[in-house]
């Protein structure tokens, strides 16, 4: 709408103005008592005119638009009110409570249930104490592999010098007995060892037996392992059917590094034995009982999250509360915007116009002069009139529109000095009644 689409040159080329002209002047036309306009006249102002209603209805529909967007701004701000999100966020509050009850309250129950069963643990089983064991098994288990290729390394270096692959078969053979020595050393430290404390004197008699029993048989391992390496060095292709016979023929007959070996591996499997015992604690079953009750304390702690649930319940609806004000203050402004458009739309028409009236009266001027050149009679009075477009002008009374955003914004701000106060009122008073209700369930559960 910057400006209008056709000019009077156009018109003049398009309509063959000058040779209708001089047609018409040919034959004194148009009559010097004509007031109407001839229809070559005609023609040039239904062109203009066309692509004036073109404009103008676009005109009328960015008009309208605008117009509608207004109606819905006004329907949105009378709408307008924050005591709708207090009654939500009241809602939802009650909601959260209840749940959160539900799982304190269940949460109660099985700490409850786990602390009878624990202080039941500990009567038959005759404890005076704490449980004690490592707060993480991170560095337990670390030691431990560190222990089984610690061991396979130095085993290697035993195994290498008598191996026909040298150290890497060395490496294979020294990582099976430390697998075993190890791995059946974590497992009676921490399956049977810890019987050995316990009230029944039966499961104490057994756990001391099968240690006992682990112990003799373990060393019977590594000492076969340590008369294998033995026989590696004297007759490799037939030490592993040898080793056995060799063992009970002369349980001693091994040699400075076979020896070493022996003693590495019962060394081992001392280590991998406490380490097992000590994983947890001596007594069995007790670590077990007592995590479980560390595990049903936690509820205690979800008094923290009950809490910071309901205070960000509390601070979304504080935030939906301003952001719902920025939007009717955006919506306010986009108002008053709206406003300008319309009149900015009427201007820019209303100049349009003025630019189609030129256009239109010069082409008229460029055929009457052409006209007047040829014919010897006086021309119309009307020639030397300008042709008005003003039926097509574009009028918007916004005064109305003016005082209706007045309005709104009145209304708004009497809203929002209202309501505003009493919605933050009312959602402090809801977080704190929902905080003493978490306060007075654990007051009433210690």
């Amino acid at each position: 709408m910057a400006g209008f689409a056709i000019n009077a040159n156009a018109i003049k080329n398009e309509l063959n103005l000058s040779e209708k002209a001089t047609d018409q002047a040919m034959n004194e036309n148009p009559k010097t008592d004509d007031t109407e306009l001839d229809i070559y006249q005609q023609n040039i102002i239904d062109s203009v005119s066309s692509s004036l209603v073109d404009s103008r209805h676009a005109a009328l529909e960015e008009l309208n638009r605008l117009d509608s967007n207004r109606r819905n701004i006004e329907k949105d701000i009378e709408g307008f009110s924050l005591n709708q999100i207090l009654e939500t966020a009241k809602n939802k509050i009650i909601r959260l409570r209840a749940e959160w009850r539900e799982i304190l309250d269940t949460a109660k129950q099985e700490e409850g249930a786990v602390l009878r069963n624990y202080r039941y643990f500990i009567y038959q089983n005759k404890l005076k104490r704490e449980a004690c064991y490592p707060d993480s098994a991170v560095l337990h288990w670390a030691i431990i592999i560190l222990a089984v290729l610690l061991e396979s390394v130095v085993n290697s270096f035993f195994f290498a010098n008598a191996s026909d692959l040298g150290l890497l078969g060395g490496l294979f053979q020294a990582l099976f007995i430390s697998i075993s020595n190890i791995g059946s050393a974590l497992l009676m430290g921490i399956y049977v060892l810890p019987y050995k404390n316990h009230v029944d004197i039966r499961k104490q008699f057994r756990a001391k037996i099968a240690t006992a029993s682990y112990i003799f048989f373990v060393f019977l391992f590594n000492l076969g392992a340590a008369h294998y390496r033995t026989l590696l060095e004297d007759d490799p292709l037939n030490a592993k059917v040898n080793t056995i016979p060799h063992l009970i023929q002369d349980p001693l007959g091994i040699n400075f590094e076979a020896w070493n070996l022996l003693i590495i591996g019962m060394l081992f499997v001392i280590v991998a034995l406490l380490k097992g015992y000590k994983s947890d604690d001596v007594y069995p079953g007790f670590g077990d009982m007592h995590r479980n009750l560390k595990n049903a304390s936690n509820h205690r702690g979800k008094r923290i999250e009950a809490m910071k649930s309901i205070n960000r319940t509390i601070d979304e609806y504080s935030r939906q509360a301003v952001s719902s004000a920025q939007n009717a203050r955006q919506k306010i402004k986009n108002y008053k915007d709206s406003i300008f458009q319309a009149e900015e739309v009427v201007s820019m028409f209303a100049k349009e116009l003025e630019s189609a009236e030129n256009v239109c009266n010069n082409a008229l001027w460029e055929y009457r002069s052409a006209n007047m050149r040829v014919r010897s009679s006086k021309p119309p009075t009307y020639f030397s009139k300008k042709h008005s477009l003003s039926e097509y002008l574009l009028e918007a009374d916004l005064s109305e529109e003016k005082s209706n955003c007045n309005k709104i914004e009145a209304l708004f701000n009497e809203i929002q000095n209202n309501e505003e106060q009493n919605l933050q009122d009312g959602l402090r008073a809801i977080n704190e009644k929902a905080l003493e209700d978490i306060t007075e369930f654990f007051g009433k559960a210690t």
